[in-house]
Protein backbone atom coordinates (compact mmCIF):
# COMPACT_ATOMS: atom_id res chain seq x y z
CA UNK A 1 0.00 0.00 0.00
CA UNK A 2 1.56 3.25 -1.14
CA UNK A 3 -0.77 5.97 0.14
CA UNK A 4 -4.28 7.14 0.90
CA UNK A 5 -5.58 9.90 -1.40
CA UNK A 6 -8.81 11.20 0.05
CA UNK A 7 -11.14 8.20 -0.15
CA UNK A 8 -8.77 6.31 -2.47
CA UNK A 9 -5.98 3.82 -1.86
CA UNK A 10 -2.96 3.54 -4.15
CA UNK A 11 -1.06 0.26 -4.14
CA UNK A 12 1.48 -1.39 -6.41
CA UNK A 13 3.25 -4.71 -6.78
CA UNK A 14 6.72 -5.62 -8.02
CA UNK A 15 8.63 -3.14 -5.88
CA UNK A 16 10.56 -2.80 -3.65
CA UNK A 17 10.74 -6.60 -3.83
CA UNK A 18 10.43 -8.41 -7.18
CA UNK A 19 7.13 -10.24 -7.70
CA UNK A 20 6.89 -12.54 -10.71
CA UNK A 21 3.11 -12.82 -10.15
CA UNK A 22 2.45 -9.13 -9.59
CA UNK A 23 -0.51 -8.86 -11.99
CA UNK A 24 -2.21 -11.97 -10.62
CA UNK A 25 -1.64 -10.77 -7.07
CA UNK A 26 -3.09 -7.35 -7.88
CA UNK A 27 -6.15 -9.00 -9.40
CA UNK A 28 -6.61 -11.27 -6.41
CA UNK A 29 -6.38 -8.26 -4.10
CA UNK A 30 -8.98 -6.38 -6.16
CA UNK A 31 -11.43 -9.30 -6.05
CA UNK A 32 -10.93 -9.77 -2.31
CA UNK A 33 -11.43 -6.04 -1.72
CA UNK A 34 -14.73 -6.12 -3.60
CA UNK A 35 -15.87 -9.17 -1.64
CA UNK A 36 -15.03 -7.44 1.65
CA UNK A 37 -16.83 -4.29 0.50
CA UNK A 38 -19.94 -6.32 -0.40
CA UNK A 39 -20.01 -7.86 3.08
CA UNK A 40 -19.62 -4.46 4.73
CA UNK A 41 -22.26 -2.93 2.45
CA UNK A 42 -24.72 -5.65 3.48
CA UNK A 43 -24.07 -4.92 7.14
CA UNK A 44 -24.61 -1.21 6.55
CA UNK A 45 -27.85 -1.81 4.67
CA UNK A 46 -29.15 -4.12 7.40
CA UNK A 47 -28.62 -1.33 9.91
CA UNK A 48 -30.32 1.27 7.73
CA UNK A 49 -27.05 2.75 6.51
CA UNK A 50 -26.28 4.27 3.11
CA UNK A 51 -25.32 2.18 0.05
CA UNK A 52 -21.62 1.51 -0.37
CA UNK A 53 -19.67 0.80 -3.56
CA UNK A 54 -16.01 0.70 -4.48
CA UNK A 55 -14.15 0.90 -7.80
CA UNK A 56 -10.76 -0.54 -8.74
CA UNK A 57 -8.57 0.30 -11.74
CA UNK A 58 -5.56 -1.87 -12.67
CA UNK A 59 -2.81 -1.32 -15.20
CA UNK A 60 0.81 -2.41 -15.51
CA UNK A 61 3.78 -0.77 -17.15
CA UNK A 62 7.14 0.87 -16.58
CA UNK A 63 7.22 3.41 -13.75
CA UNK A 64 9.71 5.44 -11.80
CA UNK A 65 9.79 3.89 -8.34
CA UNK A 66 11.74 5.04 -5.30
CA UNK A 67 12.17 7.83 -2.79
CA UNK A 68 10.89 10.85 -4.69
CA UNK A 69 10.67 14.48 -3.65
CA UNK A 70 13.09 16.91 -2.06
CA UNK A 71 14.99 17.55 1.15
CA UNK A 72 11.93 18.90 2.95
CA UNK A 73 9.51 16.19 1.87
CA UNK A 74 9.90 12.90 0.07
CA UNK A 75 8.20 9.53 -0.02
CA UNK A 76 8.63 6.07 -1.49
CA UNK A 77 6.16 5.90 -4.38
CA UNK A 78 5.66 5.20 -8.07
CA UNK A 79 4.96 7.73 -10.81
CA UNK A 80 4.47 7.49 -14.55
CA UNK A 81 1.93 7.04 -17.30
CA UNK A 82 1.03 3.55 -16.08
CA UNK A 83 0.00 4.97 -12.70
CA UNK A 84 -2.07 7.67 -14.38
CA UNK A 85 -3.90 5.16 -16.57
CA UNK A 86 -4.72 2.93 -13.60
CA UNK A 87 -6.30 5.97 -11.94
CA UNK A 88 -8.28 6.73 -15.11
CA UNK A 89 -9.59 3.17 -15.28
CA UNK A 90 -10.82 3.39 -11.72
CA UNK A 91 -13.07 6.27 -12.77
CA UNK A 92 -14.17 4.57 -15.99
CA UNK A 93 -15.98 1.98 -13.85
CA UNK A 94 -18.62 4.69 -13.43
CA UNK A 95 -19.37 4.53 -17.16
CA UNK A 96 -19.94 0.76 -17.31
CA UNK A 97 -21.29 0.07 -13.82
CA UNK A 98 -18.41 -2.29 -13.12
CA UNK A 99 -16.42 -2.68 -9.91
CA UNK A 100 -13.07 -3.68 -11.41
CA UNK A 101 -11.59 -2.60 -14.73
CA UNK A 102 -8.17 -3.63 -15.97
CA UNK A 103 -6.20 -3.04 -19.12
CA UNK A 104 -5.16 -5.72 -21.58
CA UNK A 105 -1.62 -5.30 -20.26
CA UNK A 106 -2.82 -6.83 -16.99
CA UNK A 107 -5.23 -9.34 -18.54
CA UNK A 108 -2.48 -10.75 -20.79
CA UNK A 109 0.37 -10.53 -18.29
CA UNK A 110 2.42 -13.66 -17.56
CA UNK A 111 0.97 -15.69 -14.72
CA UNK A 112 -2.55 -14.28 -14.86
CA UNK A 113 -5.01 -17.16 -14.60
CA UNK A 114 -8.20 -15.34 -13.63
CA UNK A 115 -10.91 -15.57 -16.34
CA UNK A 116 -11.80 -12.23 -17.94
CA UNK A 117 -14.75 -10.65 -19.67
CA UNK A 118 -14.03 -7.96 -22.29
CA UNK A 119 -15.88 -4.70 -21.63
CA UNK A 120 -14.92 -2.27 -24.40
CA UNK A 121 -12.03 -0.63 -26.19
CA UNK A 122 -11.70 2.96 -25.02
CA UNK A 123 -9.63 6.06 -25.54
CA UNK A 124 -9.43 8.01 -22.27
CA UNK A 125 -8.84 11.73 -21.98
CA UNK A 126 -5.20 12.68 -22.41
CA UNK A 127 -4.22 9.53 -24.34
CA UNK A 128 -4.28 8.96 -28.09
CA UNK A 129 -3.79 5.20 -27.83
CA UNK A 130 -6.87 3.06 -27.18
CA UNK A 131 -7.00 0.55 -24.34
CA UNK A 132 -8.95 -2.74 -24.35
CA UNK A 133 -10.76 -3.10 -21.03
CA UNK A 134 -11.60 -6.27 -19.10
CA UNK A 135 -13.26 -7.23 -15.85
CA UNK A 136 -12.92 -10.51 -13.92
CA UNK A 137 -15.73 -12.94 -14.83
CA UNK A 138 -16.12 -16.68 -14.25
CA UNK A 139 -19.28 -17.04 -16.41
CA UNK A 140 -17.98 -18.55 -19.65
CA UNK A 141 -21.32 -18.13 -21.45
CA UNK A 142 -21.47 -14.43 -20.61
CA UNK A 143 -17.87 -13.96 -21.75
CA UNK A 144 -18.55 -15.66 -25.11
CA UNK A 145 -21.72 -13.65 -25.76
CA UNK A 146 -19.97 -10.41 -24.82
CA UNK A 147 -17.13 -11.15 -27.22
CA UNK A 148 -19.67 -11.59 -30.03
CA UNK A 149 -21.55 -8.42 -29.08
CA UNK A 150 -18.37 -6.36 -28.95
CA UNK A 151 -17.20 -7.75 -32.29
CA UNK A 152 -20.43 -6.55 -33.90
CA UNK A 153 -20.18 -3.18 -32.16
CA UNK A 154 -16.57 -2.65 -33.24
CA UNK A 155 -17.43 -3.58 -36.83
CA UNK A 156 -20.24 -1.03 -36.91
CA UNK A 157 -22.89 -3.75 -37.25
CA UNK A 158 -25.54 -1.95 -35.19
CA UNK A 159 -28.29 -4.47 -35.97
CA UNK A 160 -26.12 -7.41 -34.93
CA UNK A 161 -24.80 -5.58 -31.88
CA UNK A 162 -28.31 -4.69 -30.71
CA UNK A 163 -29.47 -8.29 -31.09
CA UNK A 164 -26.50 -9.66 -29.15
CA UNK A 165 -26.63 -7.09 -26.34
CA UNK A 166 -30.39 -7.65 -26.06
CA UNK A 167 -29.74 -11.36 -25.67
CA UNK A 168 -27.27 -10.64 -22.87
CA UNK A 169 -29.73 -8.28 -21.18
CA UNK A 170 -32.43 -10.96 -21.31
CA UNK A 171 -30.18 -13.68 -19.92
CA UNK A 172 -28.44 -11.48 -17.35
CA UNK A 173 -31.00 -8.78 -16.41
CA UNK A 174 -28.70 -7.10 -13.90
CA UNK A 175 -25.76 -6.76 -16.29
CA UNK A 176 -24.72 -3.09 -16.36
CA UNK A 177 -22.48 -3.41 -19.44
CA UNK A 178 -25.36 -4.57 -21.63
CA UNK A 179 -27.49 -1.66 -20.42
CA UNK A 180 -24.74 0.78 -21.38
CA UNK A 181 -24.39 -0.54 -24.92
CA UNK A 182 -28.13 -0.80 -25.51
CA UNK A 183 -28.53 2.81 -24.40
CA UNK A 184 -25.74 3.83 -26.78
CA UNK A 185 -27.35 1.99 -29.67
CA UNK A 186 -30.55 3.97 -29.17
CA UNK A 187 -28.87 7.29 -29.85
CA UNK A 188 -25.45 6.57 -31.38
CA UNK A 189 -24.60 7.79 -34.85
CA UNK A 190 -21.55 6.09 -36.33
CA UNK A 191 -18.96 8.66 -37.39
CA UNK A 192 -17.39 8.37 -40.83
CA UNK A 193 -14.03 7.57 -39.26
CA UNK A 194 -15.41 4.94 -36.85
CA UNK A 195 -12.60 2.71 -35.63
CA UNK A 196 -14.48 0.66 -33.06
CA UNK A 197 -13.06 2.66 -30.15
CA UNK A 198 -15.17 4.45 -27.54
CA UNK A 199 -13.75 7.89 -26.72
CA UNK A 200 -14.35 8.97 -23.13
CA UNK A 201 -13.66 12.71 -23.10
CA UNK A 202 -14.47 13.15 -19.43
CA UNK A 203 -12.27 10.34 -18.12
Amino acid sequence: VDKFIGDAVMAFWGAPLPDAQQSQHALEAAVEMQAATARFAAELAAGGGPPLRMRVGLHRGECIVGNLGGNARFEYTAIGDAVNLASRLEGVNNVYGTGILLSDAVAKAPGVTMPMRPVDRVRVKGRSQSVPLFTPCTDAALVAKTEAALAAWSAGDWHGARARWSEIAAGWPDDPVARVFLARLESFSMPSDWDGVTTLESK
